[in-house]
């Protein structure tokens, strides 16, 4: 496995992660209910350049990813793994 930030050219990877995340582990990715797809695909597509996103890769394919989102003062982190990661 191999960990590393993953490049804006990427981020289709981090978002095709989010949408394999099961409709319990996206509320609570997100700490809100009704996350679809399409949602999941505005929400990655929003990401500043600057935020930092740690992708953890099985192969070609996103995993787990840690967010990091830094406004002003004031950083937000979001941690997300597949299911069949996890321990």
């Amino acid at each position: 496995m191999l960990i590393r930030r993953l490049y804006a050219h990427e981020r289709r990877r981090y978002a095709d992660h989010l949408k394999r995340l099961a409709a319990a582990d996206r509320r609570l990715r997100f700490a809100s209910a009704g996350m679809s797809d399409e949602r999941i695909d505005a929400h990655v597509t929003s990401i500043d350049i600057n935020d930092l996103i740690l992708a953890a890769f099985d192969g070609d394919t996103v995993v787990g990813a840690a967010h990091v989102a830094i406004n002003g003062g004031v950083a937000e982190v979001g941690v997300s793994v597949d299911s069949d990661h996890r321990t």
